[in-house]
């Protein structure tokens, strides 16, 4: 009875050693820190991209000082690139070119009289944008100097001219932009676009050149990757 006894007071002198130790060494142990989720890293426009873009334009042609203006129209794709730099404010700022295969065109005849076509073959664009970054959405404005290559068929009073010539005019536009990931956006825009001093081959009773007048809209669709 003594012999268990005191091998009872010995297990339970070592638990309470045990004990002890393990408290102080919980004691010594870091202070177990709340996880927090790391703030996600806003995104940059800053780069240069290259896209692809598909659209429809319409807009009138005619002859300068003369009645009778007609619908051109159509379909037009192409690719357009460029350079974006963002400001810390969010301002963003860029340069931006495109080239499109066009196939808008139209007509118009008086009775017998007189008869003109206009016929897109491409167009294109350098424009500077301006624009405000909502973190991955872009909304922005552009404008700059618009190309186009445009056949002209004139028929006047028996006399038919045709003349394909590459025009230069001026564009303004506007857009949304939406980054989908790191390096694929999307985005829609708006663009007008006015020729105004297009060489037809005709003048007037005084000699003077008769130029053609054009403006176009265009709806546009794109897909672009930033490098």
């Amino acid at each position: 009875m003594a012999i268990f006894t005191s091998t009872r007071a010995i297990a339970l002198a070592a638990f309470g050693v045990v004990a002890m130790t393990g408290a102080a060494s919980a004691a010594d142990l870091p202070a177990v820190q709340p996880y927090v989720a790391a703030a996600p890293v806003a995104f940059n426009w800053t780069g240069f991209y290259l896209g692809a873009q598909v659209g429809y334009g319409w807009g009138e042609a005619g002859l300068e000082d003369f009645a009778g203006d007609y619908d051109v129209d159509g379909f037009n794709v192409g690719l357009y690139g460029g350079y974006n730099h963002q400001f810390v404010n969010n301002v963003v700022v860029g340069l931006e070119a495109d080239i499109n295969y066009n196939d808008a065109d139209g007509d118009i005849g008086l009775a017998g009289v007189a008869f003109s076509s206009t016929e897109f073959n491409w167009d294109g664009a350098v424009r500077a944008r301006l624009g405000y970054a909502f973190d991955r959405v872009l909304v922005y404005v552009a404008g700059g100097v618009a190309f186009a290559d445009i056949d002209l068929t004139n028929t006047v009073l028996g006399v038919t001219v045709t003349d394909s010539d590459t025009t230069v005019g001026w564009t303004i536009g506007a857009g949304v932009e939406a980054a989908v990931t790191e390096q694929i956006a999307v985005r829609a825009e708006y663009r007008y676009t006015n020729y105004d001093d297009i060489d037809t081959g005709f003048v007037d009773l005084a000699g003077a050149d008769i130029d053609g007048e054009l403006d176009n809209h265009k709806i546009m669709v794109g897909v672009s990757y930033k490098f």
